[in-house]
């Protein structure tokens, strides 16, 4: 599970050794220092730099709720994009985040009679406007419908 959120960006699954415990990974040992601090966990982070993520916490099933819960709390905001911002040491992450909320509005345009709902900025092309797409590019604006381009 991702969990993106103003305190870091984390991994959770499950431990390979069987015990049920969970590692909560992280690209950096900061984001589980926060986690850390947050939730009151004992744990230390565990650095493992040859990994794909450098850095963990080993926890049980009953502080991951412990996690869970904590993080949740700390949804104050009304736009997260707004909020990381806002956050000392998140701001980094700004671009990265939204990569993900443009490849995971791609999975919500579907398609209709073979032709893409929305398209979205790319790397390639960072100004294309959100709109209706057709196999020839956007439609013209008689062709197109209301969409809501907010990203919140």
């Amino acid at each position: 599970m991702w969990l993106m959120t103003t305190d870091g960006f984390y991994s959770v699954v499950r431990d390979k050794d069987g015990s049920g415990n969970f590692q909560v990974r992280s690209r950096a040992a900061k984001d589980l220092e926060n986690l850390r601090a947050r939730v009151g966990l004992a744990q230390p982070v565990i650095m493992t730099p040859d990994g794909d993520y450098p850095a963990r916490l080993v926890i049980g099933p009953e502080e991951l709720g412990a996690v869970v819960s904590a993080l949740a709390g700390t949804v104050t905001y009304e736009n997260f994009k707004s909020a990381i911002h806002a956050t000392p040491g998140q701001g980094d992450k700004d671009a990265a985040y939204m990569d993900v909320w443009a490849t995971m509005r791609r999975t919500e345009a579907g398609f209709l009679g073979g032709r893409a709902l929305y398209a979205l900025p790319t790397r390639k092309n960072p100004l294309l406007p959100f709109g209706p797409v057709g196999k020839e590019g956007i439609f013209d604006d008689a062709e197109t419908q209301d969409c809501d381009a907010k990203s919140d």
